[in-house]
């Protein structure tokens, strides 16, 4: 085997591998040629080429977040690693590893008129766990072992649930190309990830069992089977309430999921809904409506568990930040006694209600958004994942009960960049069967997600097409805005068939009731890459939400 003159390189490659990281994601260029050449003459790597850095970001977190396990992003110096900011930024609040390794001139060109050099060192440093600024053409075994070390316990704080990314930049001279026939170098053996401290869990349990209102309010998250037999068992106590969002990804028998329709619907009893402990986990809250309203009350405690140490005061109310998966507390309330309350039993209700009245108010046949989305989630494979974009579309499919299926979005930041490169990056990581679900301006933007090798036969987009941002349409303020089509919404009236053409995924279109059904199905039948595009005029979806939430309020 060859490897790169680079010693440095061969170190930092070694030290992946010897931690059991093994994905990357590699965008070309010259800089970089010294780890490009390392990477894909070792069998232990696997190896993905993305052209667009900034798609390669996104399809590295779809891929972190199917397997669990970081990925490496590895570009060229220059405006390169700028692109990978909106991705990095997304998995930093999204909690999800991800590892940047950027080629850079040497220090003394930076800012010196060289071609293709930027002031890289540390321009990721707002949304990363840690930054490291490494020599790659050191050849001094004492600086090449504390690069190695240095880095063993950086990639340690992934398993230890410190998963923010990192951002590794190293400065190369040329030659750049150069191998060598032999390296020999001594890795780190035997560090032991930290275990979380022990923790006395009394004086809590003392306070749930006093209280007779517990709200428990779940985030996005993975799936958790643990997690969702325990919340199961809970939900079946009169003194808890459990509700959830379809990317909380948990189905739990008398849980509430569509929030936002279940607070239309108890609009009259939404005082006597206030908690006496308020306990807050997962990742980012969609529903605007339950923000709103738990941020209205003065809650006593409120708890939020995150074993990352990193809690957003999401309702400004935070009494406890507790640095443990909420699990941990959670296996040991469930064994306590109910307490005599009538919580559950009145909220559980007033919810099926609303559900009942989603039921009536779907009925009433009409070619509009909420009546689509009513449909695609249906007739989908019950083993379908779901990747959704944002802006109206998560939130489309926010008013539907978790029905087993899986949901992921990137609400870290919720920017519409990205949707569609994420998911392939997913799909790519598993046999399952993955449909992205976006709107028109979301998939525009992210074109150049499908610009690579590796979307499988198994993946599917189906494209709300509005003709612009339906969001704009939507929300107070932009809907009444003279410059609403123009700068807001961005109305258009391009087609998917031409892109669709462009990179050899099929296509279907309906802009109709009746060829709605013969599509869908078509779509779904079709065991290829395929594109369902849905046109429904610009009027229609927010007139039928705004009767939606008519229909079923309280």
């Amino acid at each position: 085997m060859t490897y790169s003159s680079k010693q440095a390189v061969e170190v930092i490659v070694g030290r992946l591998k010897a931690s059991n990281i093994t994905d990357v994601v590699i965008s070309p260029g010259s800089r970089n040629a010294p780890f490009i050449q390392s990477f894909t003459r070792k069998q232990a790597f696997n190896c993905y080429s993305v052209v667009d850095e900034r798609c390669a970001g996104f399809f590295a977190l779809g891929m972190a977040l199917e397997k669990k396990k970081p990925v490496v992003l590895l570009c060229t110096s220059g405006s390169a690693v700028l692109n990978y900011y909106p991705a990095i930024a997304e998995a930093f609040y999204q909690k999800i590893p991800l590892i940047v390794l950027s080629a850079d001139r040497p220090e003394y060109c930076i800012d010196q008129g060289q071609g293709q050099t930027i002031r890289q060192n540390g321009v990721l440093d707002l949304h990363i766990q840690a930054h490291f600024k490494i020599d790659g053409d050191t050849k001094d075994i004492h600086q090449l072992k504390k690069i190695e070390q240095t880095l063993a316990q950086a990639f340690l704080q992934f398993e230890a649930g410190q998963i923010q990314p990192i951002h590794i930049n190293v400065h190369l001279e040329e030659p750049l190309y150069d191998v060598v026939n032999q390296f020999e170098f001594n890795f780190t053996e035997g560090i032991n990830s930290t275990e979380l401290k022990e923790m006395n869990w009394n004086p809590y349990l003392d306070i749930w069992n006093s209280s007779k209102k517990k709200l428990i309010v779940v985030g996005q998250q993975e799936v958790d089977e643990n997690l969702t037999e325990v919340l199961n068992t809970l939900s079946k106590r009169q003194d808890v309430l459990i509700l959830t969002e379809t990317t909380s990804n948990l189905d739990i028998d008398l849980g509430i999921g569509c929030i936002d329709a279940f607070l239309e619907g108890i609009s009259s009893i939404k005082e006597a809904f206030k908690p006496d402990l308020l306990i807050q986990f997962g990742g980012a809250i969609i529903s605007k409506k339950i923000k709103a309203l738990l941020k209205s009350y003065e809650i006593e405690q409120v708890w939020s568990f995150q074993p990352d140490g990193i809690h957003p005061d999401i309702y400004f109310s935070i009494t406890d930040k507790l640095d443990y998966y909420a699990l941990s507390f959670l296996e040991l309330a469930k064994c306590t006694k109910e307490v005599d309350s009538d919580y559950q039993r009145e909220y559980t209700q007033a919810f099926n209600l609303v559900k009942a009245k989603r039921t009536a108010f779907l009925a009433q046949s009409s070619y509009a958004d909420i009546h689509m989305y009513n449909r695609i989630l249906d007739r989908l494979n019950p083993n379908t994942i779901i990747h959704s974009s944002n802006s109206s579309v998560i939130r489309y499919l926010q008013l539907f009960s978790n029905t087993g299926l899986q949901f992921y979005c990137n609400r870290g930041t919720s920017g519409i960049d990205g949707s569609t490169s994420t998911a392939i990056g997913f799909a790519s990581q598993t046999t399952s069967p993955v449909c992205l679900i976006t709107g028109d301006i979301s998939f525009f933007y992210d074109t150049n997600g499908l610009w690579n090798k590796y979307i499988p036969k198994h993946f599917k987009i189906i494209v709300m097409n509005n003709s612009g941002g339906d969001i704009f349409r939507i929300i107070p303020g932009a809907k009444d805005s003279e410059a609403r089509e123009d700068y807001f919404s961005t109305a258009h009236n391009l087609r998917a068939e031409g892109i669709a053409s462009t990179f050899g995924l099929d296509y279907y279109f309906c802009d109709n009731q009746k060829d709605f059904e013969i599509e869908l199905d078509a779509f779904n039948r079709n065991e290829n890459p395929s594109i369902l595009e849905i046109i429904i005029p610009k009027e229609v979806g927010p007139k039928s939400l705004k009767d939606f939430f008519n229909f079923i309020h309280n």
